[in-house]
């Protein structure tokens, strides 16, 4: 991966729309278009941006008509007022804890009730 590539997928922007594409399959060019301009990504950032799409086997189309839209997990595609739904979308955003940092944040847990009581 370069650098430039790295740098574009700090934005949080672009992880919301490679997570979003990841689901469906596809990106339409006019949404790409307008994330784009909207971040002033310059041609070779975009390059590189399409490029990610591809290693991703995400597929870029001109218009999706609605009855093409592929099956995807309806939670990203409708805001969700169920409360399950918003805690695992949004823990599936983080990475897990291995067992080191588990530890860790148990004895801190544990040391820091200790303090109180």
């Amino acid at each position: 991966m370069t650098d430039e590539i790295e740098t574009i997928l700090r934005f949080e922007e672009v992880q919301s729309l490679l997570e979003g594409a990841e689901l469906s399959g596809v990106v339409q060019r006019p949404e790409l278009n307008e994330f784009v301009a909207a971040l002033e990504l310059d041609p070779a950032q975009t390059e590189e941006l399409v490029c990610e799409l591809e290693r991703r086997g995400i597929e870029l189309v001109e218009r999706l008509e609605p009855e093409e839209k592929r099956p995807a997990d309806r939670s990203s595609d409708e805001p969700s007022t169920d409360a399950l739904q918003l805690f695992l979308r949004e823990a599936g955003r983080r990475p897990l804890l291995n067992a080191a940092q588990r530890g860790r944040a148990g004895e801190a847990d544990r040391q820091g009730k200790g303090r109180t009581s």
